[in-house]
């Protein structure tokens, strides 16, 4: 008897409610139903693909657990049919987006990869070490008492910090694992070349032992708002893992991106006009570069060849080729 006016009572309610509250006493004024527990989970029918697609006219909105795919999928079709393809997947609703391929603009960069992590292993900290700076063509080291330091050698400078320090472009500070900006912002501290060459094409190149092997699938690349900067960077990695970098000119390198233009300058053209008054906070939006690759690369080796053909800005110096920061990045 008491379970039946149980039923009574229940029915009864959910018809002067239009509501019903399963652990809950007071269901969501917006749901017609509402489940609330710690301890278990809502199981909804669970059901093989052609099972699924044996419903006779499923009604939009009719949820089902696809054991086939191992997903949860609702049918967003008219109830007139199956059609297989009205069958939306939540699995791929809840998937990341595709990531982008190619130079990212610098002023949509933090858009479109904000669903992502990084880790940066072109970074000081982590044992990232510049072990060879060259001139490649129509330029020279700067300082000069750096030289044309190749082969063996394991540490051009000591400190990344130091000013014109070729290991300034490694620099570590909390932001090394974002892709978008750096704030680094001394304007001494950079890989630096005097850009003496005919017509200002002159380019200098460099090598980065990462120390192991490291996947790399993200790359950005930083200006400094000085006397100096870079058009253009060409980058390409190698296979060797041994503990003796492999030579610059060596035949062994290979094309992780070739020659390429840099976005600009973007602000920099006010921080350059304003450079003796302009704040730290302000200069470290100073990015040139930002790429995405289509396929990670695998490698301990990097070589870095860099130009300023003086095309960013009409009046700005190109007596320097230099580089900020580089990023070897990997995205999660």
């Amino acid at each position: 008897m008491k379970k039946h006016l149980f039923v009574i009572y229940l029915s009864a309610s959910m018809s002067l409610c239009a509501q019903v509250g399963i652990g809950t006493v007071s269901p969501d004024n917006s749901a017609a139903l509402e489940l609330n527990s710690i301890e278990k989970g809502f199981l909804p029918p669970r059901l093989s693909e052609a099972e699924r697609d044996a419903i006779v006219d499923p009604a939009e909105g009719l949820i089902v657990y696809n054991f086939t795919s191992k997903c949860l999928e609702v049918y967003t079709g008219v109830a007139n049919g199956n059609n297989a393809s009205d069958w939306k997947n939540f699995c791929v609703a809840l998937a990341p987006p595709t990531p982008p391929v190619g130079p990212i603009g610098q002023l949509s960069c933090e858009g479109e990869l904000g669903s992502y992590t990084f880790t940066n292993h072109a970074e000081w900290t982590d044992g990232a070490r510049v072990v060879q700076m060259i001139s490649v063509s129509q330029s020279t080291v700067w300082p000069s008492g750096e030289s044309d330091i190749k082969g063996t050698q394991s540490v051009l400078s000591s400190a990344p910090d130091a000013n014109w320090t070729p290991q300034g472009v490694l620099y570590s500070l909390a932001d090394q694992d974002f892709p978008c900006f750096s704030t680094k912002f001394n304007v001494n501290s950079a890989i630096t070349w005097n850009n003496d060459g005919v017509n200002n094409n002159g380019s200098g190149g460099f090598v980065i032992d990462l120390q192991s092997t490291k996947t790399v699938d993200f790359i950005s690349a930083f200006n400094t708002p000085s006397d100096g900067s870079f058009t253009h960077l060409e980058i390409k990695s190698h296979s060797s893992t041994s503990g003796t970098p492999p030579d610059y000119s060596d035949a062994g390198w290979s094309n992780v991106i070739t020659k390429t233009a840099v976005e600009g300058y973007l602000l920099d053209s006010v921080w350059y006009a304003t450079v003796g008054t302009t704040t730290d906070s302000l200069r470290r939006y100073t990015s040139a570069f930002t790429y995405s690759l289509q396929t990670p690369v695998n490698a301990r080796y990097w070589r870095v060849e860099v130009w300023n053909d003086a095309a960013l800005l009409p009046n700005h110096p190109k007596s320097y080729i230099e580089m900020r920061q580089l990023k070897l990045m990997k995205r999660d």
